[in-house]
């Protein structure tokens, strides 16, 4: 399990109906981080709409989000903004079932790793009743909890 979505060059359709979808995003939204993206560049992107979001309750306009990166990055704004072109013209291009299987897949994939690593101190310790506890519950740890 890799600790990227390997959605590669659909990383920026994952943002574009990040974009047209904000109930989609809103689900995402804790599960995701900006690092998990191959595109250093798209993972940047999703960074600062994911703050936005927390920040104003909403998902930003082209021109808005175009605007933070001029003002954030100012020289080197036009790879982004580049980016930021290519993203809003796929809005309604793409199939939205793949796009949001493969990112629950990841979610899913994710919660469990990361539960594991938490679980190997506890190997060490010799502390198996909190382990079967830990893994029994990521183990009924499903999708609906965030997806409904």
């Amino acid at each position: 399990m890799s600790d990227k979505l390997n959605l590669f060059e659909l990383e920026p359709v994952l943002l574009a109906h990040c974009l047209k979808d904000r109930l989609f995003f809103l689900k995402i939204r804790d599960h995701i981080e900006p690092e998990y993206f191959e595109d250093e560049n798209v993972g940047k992107i999703y960074e600062v709409k994911k703050k936005f979001n927390v920040k104003y309750n909403s998902i930003p306009e082209p021109k808005t989000i175009k605007t933070m990166f001029k003002k954030k990055f100012e020289d080197k704004a036009g790879k982004y903004l580049e980016i930021l072109d290519v993203i809003y013209d796929l809005q309604g291009t793409y199939d939205v079932e793949f796009i949001e299987e493969s990112t629950k897949e990841f979610i899913k994939e994710s919660k469990v790793v990361n539960a594991l690593k938490k679980c190997i101190p506890l190997l060490e310790e010799k502390k198996f009743g909190e382990i079967h506890k830990k893994s029994k519950k990521q183990s009924l740890w499903t999708l609906t909890d965030i997806w409904g």
